[in-house]
């Protein structure tokens, strides 16, 4: 044997002993064997960059990210045609969000290795990080179909399709995850976050505490846990549920900016603060890596310096936290001009001509639609009307956009053959040519995304999401004579509060993320309204935020007369609704739990001075409504 032979046979021995006493479990004596191969190996770059690679992956199972990223780096300095190594760093700063950093070495290891399952899994990671839905998808796909006894896989298709709302298809990819690995953490976790987004919330604290019993130092699981739990207003098993986080993962930072959001919702604001300025340094140090973190605690920070007076340091904290998250991939996956420029079309295709246009009959029990400007008091009124026996308020379903996305994708398939003088635009078509069958067709759409029982409800039933004004021209289209009740509040205070909130993100809250968008959007919105009322004449009951929280009954009592229905005090009790309603969706959740406070009318004033710029767009609007500049 040649002496070059033997010091490669002996790291090769070495290696195979230290892979086998890894997989037993047992990493730390598996770490100390590849580090004894890795000296063995010396003068062999590619049987060195193989053995940095393997480490490189132990380190970062132990948490040692600075270590990882060392072998991982001397490992493609060593080996540049090792496409595992390249993979594997890719994959670990995917992980750490360095997706400009991971992205050439994800794309090498691709290249060079196509057929190899793991680089096709985590180059979706990749995908799924930039907002590439469907590429990311596709590489998950590959991954399981050149692998399919591969859970990470499974789990990493199962959560992109929670994203994607495609809920059955998720389920199938955990299930999948967990016949292959029935004690498989990442496919709890996934169930678990699958049924907080169906409400099914027993279901998902019974996923994540089964996720903990495997695992009880999981820091993602106790978050998701404390969220859960606070969502739902169980507080006390909340502060619970704290007490065991803290000591399982007693440097969680995330952690920490639940228990300040557990301190607000006890009372506690001076602690919450002191909590969050401690934390907060710690936060602004991961920015780069972590930003979610650091806007979480911006976020909350802004909501408790507003509670306590400190206008200022509350508008500056939220300014930051915003543009952040305006140039976070996941918000610049949307166009933010898209809605604004819906909004316009629609003003001006829906003209008096289409609106005279003759119709399906109208139901003898139409639905009643609850619209207005977004943070209008839209989630007090639901709480409100459902108090009512004779009430059911569905909580912000999607049901009219999908209903409208159905007849605007029918007519834009059958557009090009279509000879109806429609002035070229497959919505005005949808709206000016719609059939007896295409009336029908959406009707049995927003039922079924309803649920069936809401057709023939013999109460009240009321389809609650704020942005559903846009639609209001489809609406009486589809449900000629419904009633509107319209949510108004002062346009100063709606938009300041649209943009002192954090919100899920869709094309509409994009609009969000500086006052002056929010403020030409407030504009659009109602020009739209005027238009639609202009030309169809609808039946609408307008209700100030204002008045309901100053003076309940003569504000309440009228709505339920336009509803045809008679007083019940049902619903001065409206509080209990909200603390007994499983979840609410929005993001007034913890405020709707409270009685009537008034403290949120004529808010803008105390941030005058920051919107000084957008006051000339909202002025013409205050004065249409029946407010004032001055209060």
């Amino acid at each position: 044997m040649s002496s070059d032979s033997r010091p490669a046979s002996r790291a090769q021995q070495l290696h195979e002993e230290a892979i086998r006493t890894l997989t037993a479990g047992r990493v730390d004596e598996g770490m100390a064997l590849l580090k004894k191969a890795l000296a063995a190996a010396e003068g062999s770059p590619m049987a060195s960059s193989i053995i940095l690679n393997d480490l490189g992956m132990a380190c970062w199972q132990k948490g040692q990210l600075t270590a990882a990223e060392k072998h991982y780096k001397k490992a493609v300095t060593l080996g540049p045609m090792n496409a595992r190594a390249l993979g594997n760093y890719g994959a670990f700063l995917v992980e750490q969000k360095r997706l400009d950093e991971a992205e050439p070495m994800l794309k090498q290891a691709l290249a060079m290795l196509p057929g190899h399952y793991k680089i096709q899994s985590d180059y979706g990671r990749l995908m799924h990080r930039r907002g590439r839905l469907a590429t990311a998808e596709r590489h998950y796909l590959e991954a399981i179909r050149l692998n399919p006894e591969w859970v990470n896989a499974y789990c990493n298709l199962g959560d992109l399709l929670v994203e994607m709302n495609r809920h059955e298809e998720a389920a199938s990819a955990y299930v999948a995850a967990l016949k292959l690995r029935p004690k498989n953490v990442a496919a709890h976790n996934g169930m678990g976050k699958l049924c907080v987004k169906m409400k099914r919330f027993d279901e998902a604290l019974d996923w994540f505490n089964k996720a903990l019993a495997l695992d009880p130092a999981l820091e993602r699981s106790w978050e998701r846990k404390l969220n859960l739990l606070e969502r739902t207003h169980r507080l006390e098993e909340a502060e619970e549920a704290l007490k065991q986080a803290k000591a399982a993962c007693p440097n969680s930072l995330n952690i920490g900016s639940i228990e300040a959001r557990l301190l607000r919702r006890a009372g506690k604001l001076d602690e919450a603060i002191a909590l969050l300025e401690k934390l907060r340094p710690a936060a602004e140090q991961l920015e780069k890596t972590d930003p979610q973190l650091l806007w979480g605690i911006l976020f909350e920070l802004a909501e408790l310096y507003d509670r306590t007076d400190r206008y200022d340091a509350a508008f500056a904290s939220m300014a930051r936290a915003k543009a952040g998250e305006a140039n976070d991939v996941k918000a610049l996956a949307y166009d933010k001009d898209e809605l604004p420029l819906r909004v316009g079309i629609l003003n001006d295709l829906f003209t008096p001509n289409l609106a005279r246009r003759p119709g399906a009959a109208p139901l003898a029990k139409a639905p009643v639609f609850l619209v207005g400007f977004p943070r209008s008091g839209t989630t007090l009124l639901d709480q409100i009307l459902s108090s009512h026996p004779k009430i059911r308020v569905a909580d912000e379903e999607p049901a009219v956009d999908k209903m409208a996305r159905d007849i605007v994708d029918a007519y834009a398939a059958s557009f090009p053959r279509r000879k109806q003088g429609n002035a070229g635009h497959p919505a005005l078509a949808a709206l000016a040519d719609l059939t007896l069958e295409d009336v029908q067709a959406m009707r049995k759409r927003f039922f079924a995304e309803h649920g069936a029982w809401t057709e023939n409800w013999d109460g009240v039933f009321i389809d609650k999401l704020p942005l559903n004004i846009i639609h209001a021209g489809l609406i009486g289209r589809t449900f000629p004579g419904t009633k509107f009740i319209l949510a108004l509040r002062h346009p100063c205070d709606a938009v300041l509060s649209c943009y002192l909130r954090r919100f899920d993100l869709n094309t509409a809250m994009v609009q969000f993320f500086s006052l002056e968008d929010a403020a030409q959007f407030y504009d659009a919105v109602f020009r739209l309204w005027e238009h639609y009322n202009s030309v169809l004449k609808l039946d609408v009951h307008a209700i100030h935020y204002e008045d309901v929280v100053s003076d309940f009954r003569p504000a309440v009592g009228p709505l339920l007369d336009f509803l045809g229905l008679a007083w019940d005090d049902a619903v001065l009790e409206y509080d209990r609704t909200a603390r007994e309603k499983a979840h609410i969706s929005t993001p007034s959740y913890h405020q709707v739990t409270q009685k009537i406070y008034t403290r949120a009318s004529g808010r803008w004033l105390r941030y005058r001075k920051h919107m000084e710029p957008v006051l000339p767009i909202l002025a013409p609007w205050v004065n249409k409504f029946g407010y004032s500049m001055d209060q």
